[in-house]
């Protein structure tokens, strides 16, 4: 299962041409391109200034991982049972808690995205460079035209295994979930293909989608000129919204929103 989530602002250019100018590197007495990369890293006290964006829902802490380019700012929740958001968004670990483009004046208002709702227990993660590896996060982190958090989720019984593939490419200004689920068990399991996207409006003024069967989910705060979008990669989703919750349901080619995996399968 595989979506895009993306965060639309004033200031994208902006935060491009930050980047532009400081990738010009000398050699030979001219001047030399060299696309910035992609990075992961553990958030920690040295790092924080340029990996986290302040705003009303900046709520990464240390430990927290930050995926970054040019453009955006992406936080994932370290893989705790207990990391909170804050006193109202609870059981955040392996969510993207932050999201938003470097430079901007309006700053985080996603309150969480959370893979597989809150079914599922992530507990363990690794990062993911240009090289394809995976490695164990720290703050020096990955580095290449793609990098990646990777958070796993283990089987149970009644449940399969997850792992969620955080992707965010050079130059995307969005990043890419993939989630894969297996089933370690001995008797098929049903697997619901859903998420939840959360934003507190509070009393500003924030539209969303209406509840549809749709290609692209979309959030708007009017009061903070704040963004995001939700692609499914071509397929369906099913949203259903509460005033702070967009539950999504992904729709299979047979317009079906969940999968019976047999043992071993994924």
């Amino acid at each position: 299962m595989k979506s895009s989530l993306a965060v639309v602002g004033t200031l994208l250019l902006l935060g491009l041409a930050v980047g532009v100018n400081s990738a010009m590197q000398t050699g030979s007495g001219l001047p030399v391109w060299r696309e910035p990369d992609a990075e992961a890293h553990v958030i920690t006290s040295t790092n924080w200034s340029s990996l986290v964006t302040e705003g009303k829902e900046s709520d990464a802490i240390y430990g927290d991982f930050a995926l970054n380019n040019t453009a955006v700012h992406v936080v994932i929740a370290q893989p705790l049972a207990t990391r909170h958001a804050n006193m109202t968004v609870r059981d955040v670990a392996g969510a993207v808690i932050d999201l938003t483009e470097k430079n901007t004046i309006g700053g985080d208002q996603l309150a969480a995205f959370y893979p597989g709702k809150k079914k599922f227990a992530y507990r363990s993660a690794s990062f993911r460079g240009g090289n394809g590896n995976d490695v164990t996060p720290t703050s020096k982190g990955v580095s290449g035209k793609t990098a990646s958090v990777v958070v796993k989720s283990e089987a149970t019984e009644q449940l399969p295994e997850v792992v969620v593939v955080y992707s965010l490419g050079a130059k995307d200004a969005f990043a890419t979930i993939t989630s894969t689920f297996t089933n370690r068990g001995k008797v098929p399991l049903i697997v619901p293909l859903e998420d939840d996207f959360r934003a507190d409006g509070g009393k500003e003024d924030m539209v969303r989608s209406p509840n549809a069967t749709t290609d692209r989910f979309w959030l708007y705060d009017r009061y903070w000129g704040q963004a995001y979008g939700l692609d499914a990669a071509g397929g369906k989703m099913q949203l259903n919204s509460d005033a702070r919750v967009t539950a999504i349901k992904y729709e299979t080619d047979a317009g079906q929103t969940q999968v019976t995996l047999e043992p071993e399968q994924s």
